[in-house]
């Protein structure tokens, strides 16, 4: 869906390639390409969480206690920084109203 508004870029730094759930955590594991990406800021459902280091095959646990309560849709963002903790910046464009927005490269899933 958010591909189709046409303001969207896949990451091509980062993905996630599997969530396993445990008792009372869930646990992300991530393929980092290239060595750009230094850390991640992890949001969850809009809110910054908290920042760590990672690389490829890294693992970030969420506790089930971070999330909405269950059968309640979450959405959990990994979105990549550099090593001065900076976005990486897929694309830079200006909004219709002369605002200018930049994509950066990230990671989206939708859990519940």
């Amino acid at each position: 869906l958010v591909e189709s508004f046409g303001y969207y870029a896949d990451g091509k730094d980062i993905a996630i390639t599997s969530v396993n759930e445990g008792t009372g955590f869930y646990e992300l594991t991530l393929k980092v390409n290239g060595s750009k990406v230094k850390s991640v800021d992890l949001l969850i459902n809009g809110k910054l969480v908290r920042s760590e280091a990672v690389s490829d095959g890294a693992k970030i646990r969420i506790e089930a206690s971070e999330l909405r309560e269950s059968g309640k849709y979450n959405s959990i963002e990994v979105l990549a920084k550099k090593e001065d903790g900076s976005y990486i910046i897929l694309k830079r464009r200006q909004g219709q109203n002369g605002t200018s927005a930049m994509d950066a490269d990230y990671a989206y899933i939708i859990s519940k």
